[in-house]
């Protein structure tokens, strides 16, 4: 009895132990363990893929652990690349003795890089395996359901790169799944943290599958560059991320915001929802539904209708299309392409109201169009630096605030064709033509080529207003522009060309050009009636309270004054090409606009009818009144009014009121040196004359009282004697009646 209570005592505690000893024996790679690598691999190399395991050994109770498994899985122009710690199989019990069915797999800890895959690629061989037990029969059968399999990834990180670019890494933190050859997920469920850096949940079932981000996402974060790529322009976040696997669409994203960081960071594209589609090696973002969001107005009189944005995996070319329509049917269609060398922008225009999106413009503080029609096209090449761009749009109104006058004009109708190119690298700048059209009037044409030149640029540039009829050309001007004109009645034609040329470290080589057609006829006088300064006496449009005839100045007086600031008046027009030469000339030695080349001529102009402010709209207006004044009053009374209305000190205006407070004199009386002085302190009197009334002058002053000196001797004012004299008396500060300390202008 007692032997059989031992008999019996082994029995109840042998047997588990004998049955987990067959158990562990049969799931070795002598028995189970090498049908369920060789069932693997057979089924692997049905499919086009490779699987090597190193070693089978048991796991737990029930697994199979196959360690160390590498696998390359081919799928279209991209393979999968795996490679995991160890892989838990668990077969049915059926398996021991038929074909082996899998009930769970456990993958635990791993790699799996997505790179770029040929079919041309010869793969490597798989080893030689037993076969995978045959499913066929003789007689034809209902296929059984193929039974689901239960597949849990535990630790494992998902990355891809190709020559251009690599992702950050995707890490799958625990994703349990069941999966049936054939169907879609049944369901899904894990966590992980996405290649940004955000943890993520994920959920699915029947192939849906959702990617819940904690916080907003930015996918153009997961992807980095390499040295032969460049890093993404666009900035994209999302919401949620939903993987249709029964769907057209591979992905949906939901809540999408797309930035462009480079351009601006307020201004972002938004939509509801987003599918990305993959067409070969293309992948393809659209949205049925989306809008432009500016952080600051939030206000956009415009939809967006259509938008694609499109990715090459095999290239890393990246290009897409956006259109914007207005409620009144006006559209505009860009269209872009970008890789690593190239940007690309070309923009189609349809009567669209570019006011509602100018703000967004890099120029929209001094430039205002309203309604657009035409095409304009922007090409920068990234490796070179270089900038092309072509444009031919027509705007129905334009408000122009030009750079550093502030002045506003208002253009209506305007037509703005230009090609130019820009070579940054180089350092140069072509404008083979830039023409304007305005109104009915002709086209004002300009070119202009600048180029990097050693110590300085050299530059050609021209501006042209074709002959056109004047009265047609006034009136399609900005009325800031002809205040001037209003009234009167123009007949004829009109139209001049103008060339600069030359070398900014060679003032002395610029050349200017310039020359005039037509012949305009004022029949009758408008707001601004030069007539009316009349022939004797003070003008009546301002007050003269030491006015003084030109007979009574002398003629040495104002011959010196002419010999400083206008040689060639009695010769001229009114408009002198080499004053405005040397002007130029200046203003390039001192690199500022120091002077400007008026004409006696255009100084009266200004001074009687306009105003003192520096605009473009003041320096046309000053033209037509000087061309009106040379017309229809003799260049004696315009020198008389000059030399009265010229400014030499503060409150000092007039020849005789500056004879008498410098010299105490009467101007007839003045020796050609003091004349010289007072002519050299009109560039700027109130400095100029502040420093004399303390006793000194500026060296720059010393050597203007010079270059008028030898003007008088060039004309023969003087003789070479007296212009000797006078110059070495004035190096030593003697002036005629005055004796001044000569100083440097900084110190003065």
């Amino acid at each position: 009895m007692m032997r059989l209570d031992r008999y019996a005592v082994i029995a109840v505690f042998g047997a588990p132990v004998l049955l987990v000893a067959l158990s562990m024996l049969a799931r070795t790679e002598l028995v189970i363990g090498d049908r369920v690598r060789a069932a693997i691999e057979a089924r692997a190399a049905a499919a086009g893929a490779d699987v090597e395991v190193l070693t089978v050994g048991p796991s737990g109770l029930l697994g199979i652990e196959l360690e160390r498994v590498s696998a390359r899985v081919p799928r279209g122009d991209f393979a999968v690349e795996i490679d995991v710690d160890s892989v838990v199989v668990t077969p049915t019990w059926g398996s021991l003795f038929g074909d082996v069915v899998i009930e769970r797999v456990d993958v635990n800890r791993g790699v799996a890089v997505i790179v770029p895959w040929s079919k041309n690629v010869k793969r490597p061989a798989a080893r030689p395996s037993a076969p995978a037990p045959s499913t066929s029969s003789p007689t034809k059968k209902r296929a059984a359901p193929k039974p689901a399999v239960e597949v849990t990834l535990n630790d494992l990180e998902v990355v891809a790169r190709n020559d251009a670019y690599r992702s950050e890494p995707l890490h799958l933190g625990r994703v349990e799944f069941a999966w049936t050859r054939g169907r879609p997920v049944a369901k899904l469920a894990g966590h992980g943290r996405l290649p940004d850096g955000v943890p993520f949940s994920i959920v699915g079932r029947d192939g849906d599958v959702r990617v819940r981000p904690q916080s907003r996402t930015q996918i153009d974060r997961w992807v980095s560059a390499n040295e032969a790529g460049v890093e993404w322009p666009v900035a994209l976040r999302v919401r949620e991320i939903r993987l249709c696997l029964d769907c057209e669409h591979v992905v949906a994203l939901e809540d999408v915001e797309i930035a462009l960081p480079a351009w601006r960071d307020d201004v972002h594209i938004t939509a509801p929802v987003a599918e990305v589609t993959r067409t070969g090696a293309q992948i393809a973002l659209g949205a049925p539904e989306m809008a432009l969001v500016d952080a600051r107005t939030r206000d956009f009189a415009v939809r967006i209708t259509e938008s694609a944005f499109r990715y090459a995996l095999d290239s890393g070319h990246l290009d897409g299309t956006l259109e914007l329509a207005a409620a009144d049917g006006g559209k505009l269609r860009s269209t872009w392409s970008w890789n690593a060398q190239d940007f690309v922008v070309d923009f189609l225009a349809e009567d669209f109201p570019l006011i509602s999106v100018w703000h967004l413009a890099p120029l929209s503080d001094h430039l205002k169009p309203n309604r657009m029609t035409g095409e304009a096209a922007l090409g920068w090449d990234m490796r070179h630096r270089t900038l092309g761009l072509h444009a031919d749009l027509l705007v129905d109104q334009v408000a122009l605030r030009v750079p550093f006058t502030g002045e506003q004009l208002d253009f209506v109708d305007t037509r703005v064709e230009i090609d130019g190119f820009i070579d940054a690298r180089g350092r140069s700048l072509s404008i083979p033509r830039a023409a304007v059209t305005i109104g009915a009037a002709r086209p004002i044409e300009a070119s202009l080529q600048l180029v990097d030149a050693t110590s300085g640029f050299a530059f050609d540039g021209r501006f042209t207003v074709a002959e056109q009829d004047v009265a047609a050309l006034a009136e399609s001007l900005p009325a800031q522009w002809t205040e001037v004109v209003q009234g009167s009645e123009l007949r004829g034609s009109f139209g001049f060309e103008v060339r600069a040329a030359g070398h900014t470290a060679f003032p002395e080589s610029l050349v200017l050009e310039g020359e005039t057609a037509g012949s305009v006829e004022v029949v009758g006088e408008g707001r601004a009636d030069v007539r009316k300064i009349g022939s004797t006496g003070p003008p009546p449009m301002a007050q003269f309270p030491d006015w003084i005839s030109l007979r009574d100045v002398g003629q040495p007086a104002w011959e010196v004054v002419l010999a400083a600031e206008d040689a060639q008046f009695f010769s001229h027009d009114g408009f002198a090409w080499a004053g405005l030469h040397r002007a130029m000339v200046h203003n390039l030695k001192v690199k500022r606009p120091a002077r400007g080349g008026s004409t006696v001529s255009q100084q009266v102009a200004k001074n009687l009818f306009l105003d003192g402010k520096r605009t473009l709209a003041r320096k046309l207006q000053e033209a037509y009144l000087t061309w009106r004044l040379e017309a229809v009053v003799p260049k004696r009374r315009i020198l008389e009014i000059y030399i009265n209305i010229a400014e030499w000190g503060r409150n000092i205006r007039g020849i005789g009121a500056a004879s008498q407070h410098y010299f105490g004199v009467a101007p007839r009386d003045l020796a050609p040196v003091e004349v010289a002085l007072l002519a050299a302190i009109l560039p700027n009197p109130h400095r100029f004359g502040g420093w004399i009334d303390k006793g000194r002058i500026a060296t720059s002053r010393l050597e203007k009282v010079e270059h008028i000196l030898r003007n008088l001797r060039f004309l023969n004012k003087i003789t070479l004697t007296e212009y000797r004299r006078l110059w070495s008396a004035a190096q030593r500060g003697e002036l005629g009646r005055l004796t001044l300390t000569p100083c440097e202008d900084a110190s003065c």
